[in-house]
């Protein structure tokens, strides 16, 4: 954006990000109530390679919400 329209191009940036976060939430939302993958973190000790399950651990959760979008 060249420097007269500056303010307008942190409006649409901004818009964006609102967009990104409303849909991370969102699918966060779908997976509420899966549960907390206490295995995962293990897993970090133990180096042993994850597998799917249906639970999340917190940083697993972060990473495919905002993939999903």
């Amino acid at each position: 954006c060249s420097e007269g329209l500056n303010v307008l191009c942190q409006l649409a940036s901004i818009a964006k990000l609102e967009k990104v976060v409303t849909q991370a939430l969102a699918f966060c939302e779908r997976e509420r109530g899966k549960g907390y993958d206490w295995r995962s973190v293990l897993r970090f000790v133990s180096r042993t390679p994850a597998r799917e399950n249906g639970r999340w651990f917190c940083s697993e959760l972060v990473y495919a919400a905002l993939a999903h979008v």
